[in-house]
């Protein structure tokens, strides 16, 4: 009697059995933005960009407020790149929202997740934002910034970090806040007047090029050349001011009358760190206000302060808006 054949069992493939099994797939971090005023279609970034309620809200602004984000852009604050930009720093622009809004009154939020373009070997990280003043939606732009992947000094968050200033810039300018530097002509003004083009020999491959600084500004590493700025010709301590037009001769002195003692008293060292507090307190400019101290004052630094100006000038820093100029009707 024959036995029942055994039906045969097809083996696995050796071949299949030694590939590597497949990564598990990564998983995004996604980024919760809290929405309690309801201004954002979404709580979680995705990847298109969302503009929310913007243009539906009218953001109604007080005088004060007014009257602040119309301030003229104060020449003393714009920097300009090695390129020959002109531009104002992301801290001008966060004292100029301070100022007028308070520091939490306005809010600069990410719309949706970073984006990556490539453009040959160039790399940016862009970021949709928008600006909220007292809670509302007012302006909409993007934020972009080069990445350099090899590079040692900037990181992702660098690069993302930065995409906030440039999106800050393209908001004001969406609220006609420092027009001044999208005016083509007032950049060329401010550059012949207050700019100075240099020669800059690279150390690698002892190659010069042209760069651009502020006739007030260091001189920039390996520039090459003689003088090329008026920076000496400034008067004794006024390092930290930037304005060419500080370079002029203090006011006079007025003389004390016959009989007082010579060597009028100075601000003591308590006076001076309330003055410095008003200033922080304030917002204001610390080069500026070393230029107006010394056009209307004559002093040159807080030292300096007489006692007899002392209650006047922390009353006229208490004041909020363009410190008054001697000449402008402000005195």
């Amino acid at each position: 009697m024959r036995k029942p054949a055994k039906k045969k069992t097809a083996k696995p493939s050796t071949a299949l059995a030694r590939r590597p099994a497949p990564p598990a797939p990564r998983r995004a971090t996604a980024l919760v933005v809290k929405d309690p005023q309801s201004m954002l279609p979404q709580g979680v970034l995705g990847d298109d960009a969302a503009v929310g309620a913007l243009g539906q809200i009218e953001v109604k602004l007080s005088k004060a407020e007014e009257l602040i984000l119309s301030e003229a852009v104060q020449v003393v604050d714009v920097r300009i790149k090695p390129s020959g930009q002109p531009y104002l720093s992301h801290p001008a622009y966060t004292n100029w929202f301070n100022r007028a809004f308070g520091r939490l009154g306005w809010a600069i939020v990410p719309q949706s997740k970073p984006i990556r373009t490539v453009n040959g070997k160039k790399v940016s990280v862009v970021v949709p934002y928008m600006l909220y003043i007292h809670s509302k939606p007012a302006a909409f732009a993007m934020g972009e910034q080069e990445y350099f992947e090899d590079s040692r000094e900037q990181t992702f968050g660098d690069a993302l970090e930065a995409t906030v200033a440039s999106a800050l810039r393209r908001c004001a300018k969406r609220l006609g806040v420092g027009l001044e530097l999208w005016d083509k002509r007032w950049l060329n003004t401010f550059i012949e007047t207050h700019c100075v083009a240099v020669k800059v020999k690279r150390p690698r491959d002892d190659k010069a090029t042209t760069q651009w600084r502020r006739k007030d500004d260091p001189r920039l590493a390996y520039e090459i050349g003689g003088k090329t700025s008026e920076e000496d010709d400034r008067p004794s301590g006024s390092s930290d001011i930037r304005d060419a037009e500080f370079r002029e001769s203090p006011p006079p002195r007025v003389e004390p009358p016959v009989g007082e003692t010579a060597g009028p008293k100075k601000v003591t060292i308590e006076q001076r760190k309330r003055i410095t507090r008003i200033i922080k307190n304030t917002g204001r400019n610390e080069a500026e206000v070393s230029l107006w101290l010394f056009k209307t004052y004559g002093v040159k630094g807080g030292a300096n302060i007489l006692q007899k100006d002392y209650q006047r000038i922390c009353d006229q820093l208490q004041v909020r808006g363009t410190l008054p100029m001697p000449g402008d009707g402000g005195q």
